[in-house]
């Protein structure tokens, strides 16, 4: 059994892990960006937002043009109510293939402890903008 609760990994991964037929349940956080920056130099900062991906279409990315063979199933939830009835679903929760959800969440949505350190860290490291015209 694999446990990778709590990791972070790149991308690639999935690839490793659909060639090894394992089959985790994988939970993409979609915020839009990088929050805690956000919280450290500014929450309008352009440079902490990116390009959203088709977060759902990574599990046929890495299996290729074989559309015969392809593994896995993607959710996407919006609300905690479309979250309880994922995890609810007795397919869902047998896990017998790789699934992933991605988790669409406000751009500063964030526990409050995290927000409250990184806004006096922010505070500490403050932003000053240089004129260089």
């Amino acid at each position: 059994m694999l446990n990778v609760a709590d990791r972070q990994l790149t991308v690639q991964e999935i690839s490793a892990m659909l060639r090894s037929d394992l089959k985790p349940i994988l939970f993409v956080l979609n915020n839009e960006g990088y929050t805690i920056e956000r919280f450290l130099h500014g929450k309008t900062r352009a440079y902490n937002d990116i390009q959203n991906w088709n977060w759902t279409d990574l599990l046929n990315v890495f299996q290729g043009y074989s559309a015969d063979k392809r593994k896995g199933k993607s959710y996407t939830v919006r609300s905690r109510e479309e979250m309880d009835n994922l995890l609810s679903d007795e397919k869902f929760a047998k896990a017998e293939e790789i699934q992933l959800v991605e988790v669409i969440m406000n751009r500063l949505d964030g526990p409050q402890t995290l927000r409250r350190q990184a806004e006096l860290s922010g505070k500490a490291n403050a932003y000053v903008p240089t004129d260089l015209q």
